[in-house]
């Protein structure tokens, strides 16, 4: 079982499926776990379908080792623009200030904004 742990690791960390392994392994729908890992892993022939022959106590036994689930990361805030096409067609102001020298009210009549 030691042999599995790197790879189902990875799954579960680098490709970030360790919330939907942990919503099915707290539903012990253990055939789930393995689609999870079967189809995360479907480049690699040898290894995809070896979940397979693990019982839901070597699951178990896996997921235990993996250690506390994190909670799932709040998506970012979107920032709020005072011009709703300023960092879209023209340079940050902020930025422009700093190289250009200028002031903002200059920088804006110069833009034509």
């Amino acid at each position: 079982m030691q042999y599995m742990f790197p790879q189902f690791q990875w799954v579960a960390d680098h490709e970030a499926k360790i919330w939907e392994l942990d919503s099915a392994h707290r539903a012990q729908d253990y055939d789930r776990m393995r689609s999870i890992f079967s189809n995360t892993e479907q480049n690699d022939d040898d290894l995809r379908n070896k979940l397979y022959c693990y019982s839901g106590h070597n699951l178990d036994v896996l997921m235990s080792q993996l250690g506390p689930v994190p909670p799932i990361p709040k998506p970012p805030t979107p920032v709020h623009q005072s011009h709703p096409h300023l960092y879209i067609t023209h340079p940050p102001v902020a930025w422009a200030v700093a190289v250009a020298g200028q002031s903002e009210q200059e920088l804006k009549a110069r833009l034509a904004l």
